[in-house]
């Protein structure tokens, strides 16, 4: 079944988003849902066709170029979320370079379901996550497209706090108002131990 995060402006919440169980080699996929509220922008390679300085990321589906969120996107949010999560309670996970002083990336649940990069400055010792996710994609194709807007926005002077001269732009968003908007993104939880998921 699909597993809900919350979304405020698009920022998953992951206390919520991992399975309860590791599903055995012939059940479904797991799929994570995200309810967005508010506005996303996730910046994308594929130009808009709106003028627009910056734009949201676009996926073909054959016939329209749909917004959806990367799963790299995906992955990095609830990646910092877990991490913030762990902070809270006081269990710091070990960042992207483990070090065996402090029992290392196998003492480490973020390390484990993310991976982690080799001792800085060396090229070995990287181990690749067993959590990984799909593109989260529309689940009402229509909506996905009329939520699309143009947000115009001005650059801010650091030293005055104040607009800066002739620095307008404008970005496109898939913005919500009313109903929330879902994307639907499968979630692989791989070789993953029982404890982690």
């Amino acid at each position: 079944g699909a597993l809900p995060i919350n979304s405020g402006l698009g920022c998953p919440t992951p206390c919520s988003s991992l399975p309860s169980r590791i599903p055995d080699e012939n059940a479904a996929m797991p799929r994570l849902e995200i309810h967005l509220n508010g506005h996303l922008l996730v910046a994308g390679a594929h130009p808009s066709g709106l003028e627009t300085d910056l734009a949201t990321a676009r996926r073909y589906d054959g016939k329209d170029w749909l917004p959806y969120i990367p799963a790299t996107a995906l992955r990095g949010a609830v990646r910092i979320q877990l991490e913030a999560l762990l902070r809270g309670a006081s269990k710091a996970g070990t960042g992207p370079y483990p070090d065996e002083d402090d029992g290392g990336a196998g003492n480490d649940i973020v390390a484990r379901l993310f991976g982690f990069s080799g001792p800085s400055g060396q090229r070995t010792g990287a181990r690749e996550g067993s959590l990984r996710f799909g593109d989260a994609l529309p689940a009402d194709r229509a909506a996905a497209l009329s939520s699309l807007r143009v947000r115009p926005g001005v650059e801010i002077e650091d030293a005055t706090a104040a607009a800066a001269d002739q620095k307008l732009f404008f970005s496109e968003v898939v913005e919500t108002s009313v109903a929330p908007l879902v994307f639907v993104a499968d979630l692989d939880v791989g070789q993953a131990d029982r404890e982690d998921v």
